[in-house]
């Protein structure tokens, strides 16, 4: 086992070790790279919590990948330091090598400038990817990374039910929002899904209005409709989700939140609670 400190099995210093395609922030399963020799090791952390809420980590596990999923996974991204967000992330290249902490900190400034125009999928580009998708030996509990590297595939030429179907599969999602967010028809479209006869296009609407706030008046019409529904149904939940995102965008929802929270009476008290304080934080 290696020691809490250390999660690439190398013997280079430790301030070179960068976090591979995600940050690792809460992650118990990890893939970290050396920027010294470049060796990529995924690694599980394991932790005790001798007092609630104090989680200690007390060692890094190294697993035992097959080699095509190892050299998979090494063709990924290294994350730079102090970037945890998917769209603040600072990515260096697969093959960047740093012979010291200053070496490799002058890197990261640099790249931090050149990305801060740059989208999440076109900082990905110009760090490198592998150039084939994940391989069937990769370890279900690393999808994500597979997902990742479907999403970045997407691109201006996939067609709306592609970007749609996307938006169900784990990070991949964030490449198709980007995608839709900036289609023309962007607005209509949403409202389209949200007046959808299929319950997970309803749903994709809805997450797109939550993360991206859009409120025409015909998103505001349908989210309505969505909320006359019964009360611990997916839509009722989605729309509630998204009407709480729009913040004061959401005020035309008043009458529909009112009557959503009649409905459900004393029937439930807590999801009563959180339909009126929105109803008034809507009027």
């Amino acid at each position: 086992m290696l020691p809490p400190e250390r999660e690439v099995e190398c013997g280079c210093e430790l301030a070179l070790q960068r976090p591979v395609g995600f940050d690792s922030t809460g992650r118990n399963l990890r893939v970290t790279a050396c920027l010294a020799c470049g060796t990529v090791s995924v690694t599980e952390s394991i932790v005790e919590e001798p007092r609630p809420h104090d989680v200690r980590c007390v060692g890094n596990v190294p697993l035992a990948l097959p080699d095509p999923a190892r050299a998979w996974l090494a063709g990924f991204p290294r994350v730079a330091s102090g970037s945890h967000l998917p769209g603040s992330l600072v990515l260096l290249s697969p093959a960047a090598r740093c012979a010291n902490a200053g070496e490799l900190t002058a890197l990261e400034r640099a790249e931090r400038e050149l990305q801060s125009t740059l989208t999440l999928r076109e900082r990905f580009l110009r760090a490198g990817l592998p150039r084939v998708p994940a391989p069937r030996e990769l370890p279900p509990v690393l999808r994500h990374f597979g997902e990742a590297w479907d999403g970045i595939q997407l691109d201006e030429s996939t067609s709306f039910d592609e970007l749609v179907a996307a938006m169900g599969q784990g990070w991949a999602s964030a490449f198709a929002r980007a995608l839709l967010a900036r289609r023309p028809r962007f607005e209509a479209e949403v409202a389209e899904l949200l007046s959808s006869s299929d319950e997970q296009r309803r749903v994709v609407g809805a997450r797109l209005i939550a993360d991206e706030r859009p409120t025409s008046p015909a998103i505001l019409g349908a989210l309505a409709a969505m909320l006359d529904g019964a009360p611990h149904s997916s839509d009722v939940q989605a729309a509630l989700h998204a009407a709480s995102n729009l913040r004061e965008g959401a005020r035309g929802l008043a009458p529909a939140l009112l009557a959503l929270g009649e409905r459900i009476g004393d029937s439930d008290y807590y999801l009563l609670k959180r339909v009126t304080g929105l109803a008034e934080r809507c009027r």
